[in-house]
């Protein structure tokens, strides 16, 4: 995946990520909307470091990748154990937690399609 399919699913995550904050907050409250925003942040971080990593898995060729795949594996660990206390301690809607989650998969689905549906267009290889 060329840099530019990056940057429209980045473009993607971040704009899905408002909208389902704003939508959250102004349709079902400020405590959902709390919730949503946290979920947006997580999910904004999580695509953030996984680009970043995945990037330098695919740049490392054939050098040892057992270092960045272990970075790979803490990475969800983290994640999961933040969405984990967010929700068994309650310092967050669930509800709101899972809406904002959801811009990463909505994103990267809607920006990889934009791209691919781009490419196809420009009569490039996707």
């Amino acid at each position: 995946m060329d840099r530019r399919s990056l940057d429209l699913i980045t473009l993607y995550v971040v704009a899905l990520a408002a909208l389902g904050s704003a939508g959250a907050w102004l349709v079902l409250g400020s405590t959902v909307g709390t919730g949503a925003v946290t979920g947006a942040g997580l999910s904004l971080a999580n695509w953030l470091a996984l680009r970043w990593l995945l990037g330098r898995v695919i740049a490392s060729g054939s050098r040892s990748k057992g270092g960045l795949m272990a970075l790979l594996v803490i990475k969800m660990l983290v994640l999961v154990t933040v969405v984990g206390l967010l929700v068994l301690r309650a310092v967050v809607s669930p509800v709101g937690l899972a809406i904002g989650l959801s811009a990463l998969v909505v994103g990267l689905f809607a920006g990889a399609m934009h791209s691919r549906s781009s490419m196809s267009v420009a009569g490039e290889e996707p």
